[in-house]
């Protein structure tokens, strides 16, 4: 897999977030969205199970009452990450073979 310089730059930071066990749910969230989008051109198989994470995250941090900033930040993550997979299914249905 090759990417050019600047995507494996935002790679590498969007990795920097997801490993560190610090970062807050809205960064993981939003991460594991975002990694999603630079990798579904190469690697399509790749934006289900991204963003269902990211579904995961966000759903299992509204659980816990978050202020109202923080559960739009959720819930925009859930959002994109819903639109993403809607992307994925059809073209992984039309073409299999993309998503082995």
């Amino acid at each position: 897999q090759s990417f050019s310089p600047s995507e494996q730059h935002q790679i590498d930071s969007i990795n920097a977030i997801i490993n560190n066990s610090l970062s807050h749910d809205t960064a993981l969230a939003s991460a594991y969205g975002n990694l999603s989008i630079l990798l579904y051109v190469s690697n399509i198989d790749t934006i289900i199970p991204l963003c269902s994470k990211s579904i995961q995250i966000a759903e299992k941090a509204l659980t816990k009452n978050p202020s109202v900033k923080v559960a739009k930040s959720l819930k925009n993550s859930i959002s994109d990450a819903l639109n993403n997979i809607g992307y994925a299914q059809p073209v992984c249905s039309l073409k299999p073979s993309l998503c082995v």
